[in-house]
């Protein structure tokens, strides 16, 4: 029998050999998966973490581009035109001179700083409100409208209809500007008169004003680089130039700022001659015939500017070198003599302005007058004093003045007076009543006759009854507060007065005494009397309002 060989052995090992390799294959696979995984998830971390912060570095830069681009946006929009000149119709076009004319005029006897073109949108209210009153700034709104009204009622009525455009807001900002800084230019050469010191120390290349000791005196602390900020009330406003913690004496200083007005209005030699000149000055071009009391405070701004280092006026308004902040400063100053326009002292001084800058002149030269000429300064200056039960000497007095405020021949302007009445209402007839204001106020005048003297048909002026009177027959009533106290009085009738009777001398010679504290009329800040220490509480109340 052949024997076979036995090949299962080999078999055996093989099956063995393959069974083995089966059976660790998985395991093996399993290693390798997962090794091959974790690289691979490794280095896709890694290059995502990578492009992660190439991300984030690159929004880094572009936040920062697009925030220096944005800047640029800004400063080339400031600088641009609002509306190209090619753009512009003709129709306004034809006007420019114009109305460059009327923002030359805006920037000096209303507004320093022009106003935002929303505030020029806004339309006037009807019956359009009180610019000069306490009531102008009882909200912004009404602030708003009373700026906008005062915009109008400079303009010509033919002009009106440009006020909202952009064209008359980019010719109002460009020419208001460009005056500003003439009109300024023209003080700085002026300075050495105004102030009594040396023309050098106005010069623009003269760089030490900290170091001359009567123009720190006049600036006060804070302005030659000390770390005191400086204030918005500098000596140079105060009586004697000296700081007063209650601000009663505020616009005391008022000499530099007629000579400056003066200056404005009428040119440079001004102050060397006592009349209207015959150039076409400021005056005879805008037809200003008083001040305002924004021409009033863009004095005050004005000469600050002048004794400051700073030598740009820049368009932001505040000092470059000084940190003086015109602009705030401007608005205090209109705020304060618009609200106090009618307080005694502070009329008193805008009176003084008034009679140094316009001295000499009659308001004929500008506007045509129905009182031809003539003026009841005089008369109602006495009455004024009466009024306000104050002596003579405190208000300034006729031409006539043996040492008069002013120096120089003067002749005060005109004040308003209220329409002649006519003939027919001075005839006889039944007595009317004049209503007597709770409020002290500039006398109002009613004669027929606007003259001075006394008529040979007697003009009767009352003396001063905070009562209701009743004008008799023929006979033409004027009605002013007391200065001193009376009893409770009904209405009388005036009787006939000789002609030999002075009534004016008797009114001027009413006591002086204390008088009963009346409030202000609605909007005043707050209710004061209308004496000397009243008036001293409103201006500490506002002065403490804008520090």
């Amino acid at each position: 029998m052949p024997q076979h060989p036995i090949t299962y052995d080999d078999l055996e090992s093989e099956l063995d050999y393959n069974g083995t390799s089966e059976s660790d294959a998985p395991s093996s696979v399993m290693v390798g998966i997962s090794s091959n995984t974790t690289q691979s998830s490794a280095a896709v971390q890694d290059g995502d973490m990578e492009i992660i912060q190439s991300l984030q570095l690159e929004n880094q830069l572009l936040k920062n581009n697009n925030r220096t681009l944005g800047e640029k946006n800004k400063i080339l929009a400031s600088n641009q035109r609002r509306r190209s000149s090619a753009q512009v119709p003709d129709k306004l076009k034809a006007y420019d001179v114009e109305l460059s004319t009327f923002a030359r005029k805006y920037g000096v006897i209303a507004e320093m700083f022009p106003p935002e073109h929303r505030v020029l949108r806004l339309p006037v209210p009807n019956p359009p409100p009180v610019i000069i009153s306490a009531s102008r700034y009882a909200s912004k709104s009404a602030k708003e409208l009373c700026l906008v009204t005062e915009v109008y009622s400079l303009l010509p009525d033919h002009l009106h209809r440009f006020v909202p455009t952009s064209h008359f807001q980019s010719l109002l900002e460009q020419h208001l500007q460009g005056g500003r800084l003439s009109e300024i230019g023209k003080l700085r050469l002026m300075a050495g008169r105004i102030f009594g010191l040396d023309s050098s120390y106005f010069d623009l290349s003269f760089m030490k004003q900290d170091t001359i000791p009567e123009i720190q005196k006049m600036l006060g602390p804070g302005t030659a680089g000390g770390r005191s900020s400086p204030s918005k009330f500098p000596p140079i406003l105060l009586k004697n130039r000296e700081m007063d913690p209650t601000m009663s004496t505020v616009f005391g200083n008022w000499e530099p700022l007629a000579k400056a007005i003066r200056i404005v209005m009428f040119g440079r030699n001004s102050l060397d001659i006592y009349r209207w000149p015959r150039a076409k000055c400021n005056a005879r071009k805008w037809g200003t015939t008083s001040c305002t009391p924004g021409l009033l405070a863009w004095g005050w701004v004005a000469l600050i500017f002048i004794l400051s280092p700073d030598t740009p006026f820049t368009k932001a308004g505040v000092g470059a070198k000084s940190r003086l902040p015109y602009a705030a400063m401007f608005t205090a100053y209109k705020q304060l003599w618009v609200t106090l326009w009618d307080q005694p002292r502070i009329c008193s001084i805008h009176k003084k302005i008034d009679t140094y800058v316009w001295q000499s002149s009659s308001t004929s030269n500008v506007v045509t007058s129905d009182t031809d000429g003539e003026d009841f300064t005089s008369d109602l200056m006495l009455l004024a004093i009466a009024n306000a039960g104050c002596k003579e000497s405190d208000f300034p007095g006729p031409t006539t003045n043996n040492t008069p405020d002013i120096p120089g021949p003067v002749t005060p302007i005109s004040p308003i007076v209220i329409p002649a009445a006519s003939e027919s209402a001075l005839t006889s007839g039944p007595a009317v009543p004049v209503v007597v204001p709770a409020a002290p106020a500039i006398p109002v005048l009613g004669p027929a006759k606007t003259t001075t003297a006394l008529d040979p048909n007697p003009t009767t002026l009352l003396p001063a009854i905070p009562t209701p009177t009743v004008a008799s027959a023929g006979v033409a009533a004027v009605t002013v507060t007391a200065a001193s106290e009376f009893p409770p009085a009904a209405a009388i009738e005036v009787p006939e007065v000789p002609n030999d009777i002075e009534i004016l001398l008797v009114a001027a010679a009413a006591p002086s005494s204390g008088r009963r504290g009346r409030g202000r009329k609605a909007g005043m800040l707050v209710p004061v009397s209308s004496g000397p220490a009243g008036e001293e509480t409103a201006i500490t109340v506002l002065f403490d309002m804008f520090c």
